[in-house]
C-alpha cells in the first residue's frame, strides 16, 4: 500500500551559491533534512562547502547570506557534503521503498541543476536519484492570486516566525513547514493524498496565467479604520509584527496599501503577502504618529521596515577642524551629534584633495568627495576635469583650510537653497566634467547643513514644542534628556544642562526621535500651522527666526 503525503516521508534540500547556474557559480552551502509530515520535530543538516581554488565570495553574497569569505575558507569538501547529502537519500528510499528519493524543494529548478552537476561529478550511481517537486509550483496552482509565493512569503502566508532565512537550514527548515502547510491543504481540496497522485495532479493541472491578486487580509479589517492621525502594525497569522508605518489617516493610508498600482517593490508584496491582521494606535496629530513610529521601529524591528531601525548605527562628535571622530562627546570634539562617521567626509576629502597633486583618485576617493556609492563613481580623468572646474569656480588654492571651505560651503548652501538645481534627463545615466562639478558643490554644501542639525538637535533635546497642525489641532510637547513628551501644561523650564551633558544623552534612538520631530515641524510650518520652539535659553523662537532656522536644516 502506497504511503499517505502526511506520513510518508521526504528529503527536503537547499543550496547556496556564488552564481545562478553551476555554469556561473559555486555552491557554498547545502542544507537538507529528511521530513515527516506527522513528525513534530526535524532535524536539518547543513554544510558550508569550500570554494575551489581561486574562486572568491562576491561580495552581494556574503550580504545576502552573512557567509564571510573565512566561512567558505574552511567549509568542507564539496564531495564530502555531497556524501552526507547521499547517505540522507539513501535512507530515505529505505524507508519509502522508492527507487528514487522523494525530495522537495522550493523553487527547485535553481537546486536541481546544481544537484545534477554533483551527481554527474561525484557520483557513479547509473541514474539520478531524487524525484523532485517543487513547493513553489504546487503553490502557483493552489493559491494563485497570492501576491507573491517565494520562500519567505509563502511560509508568513502560514505563519511561520522566520528569521530572515539567510542560510541554507533556515531555507530548509521553512519548506518543511511549507510543505506541511500544503500537504494538507493538497489532500483536504483537491483529494492528493499520495506521491503519485501529487505528481499526476501536477502534470494534468496547468500552472494559471495572469491573475488577479487577492490580499489575505479581510477588507473589512483595513475598511473599519478610524481616519484620524496614529500609527498601524501589519500582523502575521500568528501575532508575529511584520511592519510599522504612520499615517495622517489611518484609513486611507492602510488602504493604499492594497490598491493596485503598476510597480510596487517586491519587499512590499511579499510583506502584504503575509499580512492577515493589523492593529494601530490612534494619536492626536501626526507629528506624534511620526514620533511614535520612530521609537517603536527601534524598539520593535520589524522585519519589514528599512528606515530609522537603530542595527549598526550610532551617533558620532567631530573635532572642530574635522580631524577624528569619537562617539562619546567630549570637549575636543564638539561639532555633533552627527548621522554617520562619514557625515562629513565630502569637506575633508575635497580638503584632503586640494591639497595633492593631480593624480588618479580610487573609486572610494571619488566616491566620498562626491556624496555617491564607489560603484556609481565615475572615470578618473572626468573626476579630474570635474574638480579643476569646481577649484577654478571657487576660486580654491592648494592651501584652503577648513574654515575657508566651510564658509565657501555655507555659500553654495545658501545659492542651492534659492536655486535649486534642475536635473538633467541624461544625468542618472552618464558622467561628464559639469556634472562632476554640480556634484561636489551639492556634497561640500551638505556640510553646513549637518553641522546646523547637530546644533538644533543639541538645543532641541531640551525645550518645549507648542505646535498648530493645519487642521487645527493644538498640541504642547516638552522634550527633556532628547525623550518627548505630550503634557496639557507646562510649569517653569528646569535648569538647563551644559552642551556636553546633552550630548551625552543623544544616541541614535534620541538623534532620529529629534530629526523625525524636525522633518514634522518643518511640515507643519510649511502647510500653514503655527510653531513656537522654547528652547532652554534664549527667547521663543517663532516666524520668521523659525522660518530661517528650519530652511538651514
Amino acid at each position: 500500500m502506497t504511503s499517505r503525503l502526511t506520513a510518508s516521508e521526504v528529503l527536503v534540500v537547499d543550496c547556496q551559491s556564488t552564481g545562478s547556474t553551476p555554469a556561473h557559480g559555486h555552491l557554498i552551502e547545502l542544507g537538507w533534512a529528511r521530513f515527516a509530515c506527522d513528525v513534530a520535530d526535524v532535524a536539518v543538516g547543513a554544510r558550508v562547502v569550500a570554494l575551489p581554488e581561486g574562486a572568491s565570495l562576491p561580495r552581494m553574497v556574503s550580504r545576502i547570506t552573512g557567509l564571510t569569505p573565512a566561512d567558505v575558507r574552511t567549509g568542507v569538501p564539496i564531495e564530502a557534503a555531497w556524501r552526507e547529502l547521499d547517505g540522507a537519500a539513501r535512507a530515505v528510499r529505505a524507508t519509502t521503498a522508492r527507487p528514487h528519493t522523494p525530495t522537495v524543494i522550493h523553487f527547485a529548478q535553481f537546486e536541481e541543476r546544481f544537484l545534477r552537476d554533483l551527481y554527474e561529478r561525484h557520483d557513479d550511481a547509473p541514474w539520478f536519484r531524487f524525484d523532485i517537486v517543487c513547493t513553489h509550483a504546487i503553490a502557483a496552482r493552489l493559491f494563485p492570486a497570492l501576491p507573491r509565493r517565494s520562500l519567505r512569503a509563502l511560509a508568513g502566508y502560514f505563519g511561520y516566525s522566520s528569521t530572515h532565512l539567510r542560510r541554507s537550514g533556515d531555507h530548509v527548515a521553512a519548506t518543511c513547514f511549507v510543505w506541511q502547510k500544503l500537504v494538507a491543504t493538497l489532500e483536504h481540496q483537491h483529494d492528493v493524498c499520495t506521491w503519485d497522485e501529487l505528481r499526476a495532479w501536477l502534470e494534468e493541472t496547468p500552472r494559471p496565467g495572469r491573475t488577479k491578486r487577492a490580499y489575505p487580509m479581510a477588507a473589512k479589517k483595513r475598511l473599519a479604520l478610524p481616519d484620524g492621525p496614529g500609527v498601524y502594525r501589519f500582523l502575521r497569522s500568528n501575532g508575529d509584527l511584520l511592519y510599522v508605518g504612520k499615517a495622517t489617516s489611518l484609513k486611507k493610508r492602510v488602504n493604499g496599501h492594497f490598491v493596485k498600482k503598476p510597480k510596487l517593490p517586491e519587499r512590499t508584496l511579499e510583506m502584504l503577502t503575509q499580512a492577515r491582521d493589523l492593529d494601530f494606535t490612534e494619536t492626536a496629530t501626526p507629528l506624534e504618529a511620526a514620533l511614535l513610529e520612530s521609537d517603536e521601529i527601534k524598539a520593535r524591528r520589524p522585519p519589514y521596515n528599512v528606515a530609522l531601525l537603530e542595527e549598526g548605527r550610532r551617533v558620532w562628535f567631530a573635532a572642530r577642524d574635522l580631524s577624528s571622530f569619537v562617539d562619546t562627546p567630549d570637549d575636543d570634539h564638539p561639532i555633533g551629534p552627527l548621522p554617520s562617521r562619514r557625515a562629513l567626509e565630502g569637506l575633508r576629502t575635497i580638503l584632503a584633495l586640494l591639497g595633492e597633486p593631480a593624480t588618479e583618485p580610487s573609486p572610494y576617493v571619488m566616491a566620498r568627495a562626491l556624496g555617491i556609492m564607489p560603484v556609481s563613481a565615475p572615470d578618473a580623468a572626468c573626476f579630474l576635469g570635474g574638480f579643476e572646474r569646481f577649484r577654478a569656480a571657487n576660486a580654491l588654492g592648494p592651501h584652503t583650510d577648513r574654515r575657508t571651505l566651510f564658509r565657501l560651503a555655507r555659500a553654495i548652501a545658501e545659492r542651492l537653497l534659492r536655486e535649486p538645481r534642475v536635473r538633467r534627463e541624461e544625468e542618472a545615466l552618464t558622467w561628464d566634467v559639469e556634472r562632476v562639478h554640480e556634484h561636489l558643490d551639492e556634497a561640500l554644501a551638505r556640510t553646513p547643513q549637518l553641522v546646523a542639525r547637530a546644533r538644533w538637535i543639541c538645543h532641541l533635546a531640551e525645550s518645549v514644542v507648542d505646535f498648530v497642525e493645519p487642521s487645527g489641532a493644538a498640541r504642547r510637547l516638552v522634550v527633556t534628556r532628547g525623550r518627548v513628551t505630550a503634557c496639557e501644561d507646562v510649569g517653569a523650564l528646569p535648569v538647563s544642562p551644559s552642551r556636553l551633558e546633552r550630548q551625552r544623552d543623544l544616541d541614535i534612538v534620541a538623534y532620529d526621535r529629534l530629526r523625525v520631530l524636525t522633518t514634522e515641524l518643518k511640515r507643519i510650518h510649511r502647510d500653514g500651522g503655527t510653531v513656537k520652539i522654547v528652547f532652554q535659553r534664549g527667547a521663543p523662537l517663532i516666524a520668521p527666526a523659525l522660518d530661517r532656522a528650519l530652511r538651514a536644516l
